[in-house]
């Protein structure tokens, strides 16, 4: 699939500290035609500066819009980035969750998959990156591979999710 850069729709706005989850959806719902604000988007979802937002913040963002979404592990999926490319062909919206290393926290980053371009090893997936202001950039897939998990928790608590994705339905007309 190539990725046609015109008909996407990525709203211009300012990421606040640890905002990715509500600047992520935001941006997602935007291509879905819903209308919202990071801000009302935040409130909703329990973010906060020192923790960001769970992945059940990110479902009650969903919720809040009345939109469907559910978290998806895609470890152990042969091609993981074709099977989400078929959501967002449907017109489904996805939201990955990954370690960016921009992050602030270090605790994970969320960013919308727009697609993919290339072929071969330089095959890459294009995604909607909140930590540079509604960016669209392009990434490897083995590349994204090696950061594509997050954690939840300290220590013997704390959690792995390998290969998250978000997946948004399209609201039903």
């Amino acid at each position: 699939m190539n990725v046609d850069f015109t008909n996407i729709k990525i709203p211009k706005g300012r990421v606040q500290p640890s905002w990715c989850g509500p600047a992520a959806l935001w941006n997602a719902v935007a291509g879905l035609g819903v209308n919202t604000t990071q801000e009302a988007l935040a409130e909703a979802m329990g973010t906060t500066e020192e923790h960001g937002t769970s992945h059940e913040g990110m479902l009650t963002g969903c919720k809040m819009l009345g939109l469907s979404g559910k978290w998806v592990s895609m470890e152990g999926v042969a091609d993981p980035f074709g099977v989400l490319e078929e959501e967002v062909k449907k017109g489904n919206a996805v939201i990955l969750d990954w370690m960016s290393g921009g992050d602030a926290l270090n605790d994970g980053h969320y960013s919308g998959f727009l697609g993919r371009i290339g072929e071969g090893p330089e095959k890459a997936i294009v995604i909607s990156d909140p930590e540079w202001i509604g960016s669209i950039k392009a990434m490897r897939e083995d590349d994204f591979l090696k950061v594509w998990f997050d954690t939840e928790g300290v220590g013997e608590v704390s959690k792995r999710f390998d290969k998250y994705a978000l997946i948004i339905q399209k609201p039903l007309k």
